[in-house]
């Protein structure tokens, strides 16, 4: 993946949210460190889910190379790539679209 806004960057962060199964938790978890680094403890507690589903995920996010990670085995801290960070108005339009999607659905039924 390269670090500048580039369609395939654009493709691959769309698949990793939209176009697999956990791509809205995985949105949700780089909402949150986006704003303030955490482990896999605190993403579990903050997010209400399991921690297994947490480091699952955190694992895709890894190796799509949009999350990096510092520190001992326990206790990782995970905070956004510069990959990510440099297309973070890739993914605040993924999110938009898929939010107003969701809308759309929400109305018809």
């Amino acid at each position: 993946m390269s670090s500048r806004g580039d369609s395939s960057v654009d493709h691959e962060i769309l698949w990793i949210l939209v176009g697999s199964k956990g791509g809205r938790t995985r949105a949700r978890i780089l909402e949150i460190i986006s704003e303030k680094p955490m482990n896999a403890n605190q993403l579990a507690e903050t997010l209400g889910l399991n921690y297994h589903t947490i480091t699952y995920n955190m694992n895709v996010l890894i190796k799509s190379r949009l999350v990096d990670v510092e520190g001992p085995r326990y206790g990782q801290v995970y905070h956004p790539s510069a990959i990510f960070t440099s297309n973070i108005n890739t993914f605040k339009k993924i999110i938009e679209a898929s939010a107003k999607e969701k809308d759309k659905e929400n109305k018809a039924t």
